[in-house]
């Protein structure tokens, strides 16, 4: 059986169940700032239909080129020919079901993620009050083990005075 020697290219799932070909893919920082990638696309005739594509939609190779941000654009298997992506986005980057369910799971996510920073940052307050209080008690009880020493010291002493006799000497 011959070789197939054939180029071929990776394929891409969009997230309303289109597969269309990726004949190439690479980074690129939208207008914005927001990191992801221009991905240039061989559009399939149904993918064509549908979104009404024209003439001035493609380039002079025939194919047409979007920008996808990174957290809408996913490798299931990085092979350079044999590869396949995912697309949350339907083809010109507008949500879908698939999308909107992710975009979900990220608030989710980044409202858990809120919320143990705020747990952490009340987690080291109750510890450093913790610590302040346990030197506090030492000190507390250092101090009351000075009065004890005190007292007793101070009873030691009166108690010689007490066992001698009063003075019969009148102050004068």
């Amino acid at each position: 059986m011959p070789a197939d020697f054939a180029p071929r290219f990776p394929y891409c799932i969009s997230g309303d169940g289109h597969i269309v070909q990726i004949r190439s893919k690479s980074e690129r920082f939208n207008e914005e700032g927001v990191e992801g990638y221009e991905v240039i696309i061989n559009p399939t005739k149904e993918v064509i239909e549908e979104y009404g594509l024209k003439k001035e939609d493609f380039d002079e190779s025939g194919f047409i080129i979007r920008w996808y941000p990174k957290t809408m654009f996913r490798s299931l298997r990085d092979d350079p020919v044999k590869g396949m992506y995912f697309l949350y986005t339907d083809i010109n980057g507008q949500d879908t079901a698939v999308s909107r369910t992710v975009v979900e799971f990220r608030e989710m996510i980044e409202s858990q993620q809120k919320h143990i920073h705020v747990l952490k940052a009340r987690n080291a307050s109750l510890w450093h009050e913790l610590r302040l209080m346990t030197s506090q008690s030492k000190e507390h009880m250092r101090r009351q083990v000075e009065i004890v020493k005190l007292a007793k010291s101070l009873e030691t002493g009166l108690g010689d005075d007490m066992t001698e006799e009063p003075s019969s000497e009148m102050p004068g």
